[in-house]
């Protein structure tokens, strides 16, 4: 989980352990300095570390989430990690690469803080190996104004992953 800006946020950590845990999966929340800069050298290598610490012990698949300016960070590393999914909550670069994992694109559509329009044409141009969902009523911060919504859709994501 890379978390957006501020570096560190506990709640996509604690969300993603709710969708996670019931299917036997670990979760892994790497910190970065307040400005969250994932795209940045420092940010992949980071990344980079936390992956190939559950591969080193086994980990069968792993899916990264970024959420918000976790989410633009990670979608500019999207096409070179070692991951078996990935997934975006408000937020995905106007640069973002192509990835080559399934993808799951979350994102209120009243954020105003990051583009659904972006994060919509992004997913669509993947084809049929993301799913973008958007909540019409929802801001920037989906995860605590549709917590259920968020777990159920992870979860399942997670669960298509690890078949």
């Amino acid at each position: 989980m890379a978390p957006g800006y501020g570096g560190s946020v506990t709640l996509l950590c604690w969300q993603g352990a709710q969708a996670a845990a019931p299917l036997g999966m670990e979760t892994v929340c790497p910190a970065m300095d307040w400005h969250g800069r994932w795209g940045s050298p420092r940010g992949r290598a980071t990344l980079e570390r936390t992956l190939a610490e559950p591969r080193a012990r086994g980990a069968e698949r792993i899916v990264v989430a970024g959420l918000s300016n976790g989410g633009i960070g990670l979608s500019q590393l999207a096409g070179n990690l070692d991951a078996d999914g990935l997934v975006f909550l408000s937020g995905v670069s106007a640069r973002a690469r192509r990835p080559r994992v399934p993808t799951l694109v979350l994102h209120g559509g009243r954020d105003s803080m990051t583009s659904p329009r972006v994060a919509a044409r992004w997913a669509r141009s993947l084809g049929r190996r993301a799913r973008y969902v958007e909540v019409p009523d929802a801001g920037h911060w989906l995860l605590l104004s549709h917590h259920e919504r968020v777990t159920q859709e992870l979860r399942a994501f997670l669960e298509e992953v690890v078949r």
